[in-house]
């Protein structure tokens, strides 16, 4: 749980950084908040694979 916040804090950093260059608000907003939804996502999705591998195996039975 611990790594997870720290990588979306380090994922949050360029938005910091967008922010303090003075980038045009609306994009690094949205941008930005899209881009955490798909890090979220795709965090989300690793740690559910990587404690759920009988899951996975199954889908991987399932497919062939």
């Amino acid at each position: 749980m611990v790594l997870i916040f720290l990588l979306l804090v380090l994922a949050a950093l360029p938005l910091v950084f967008l922010n303090s260059f003075g980038k045009v608000a609306l994009i690094s907003t949205y941008a930005g908040l899209a881009h955490l939804l798909i890090l979220v996502g795709i965090l989300a999705l690793m740690w559910f694979g990587l404690h759920h591998k009988a899951i996975f195996r199954v889908w991987q039975r399932r497919k062939h």
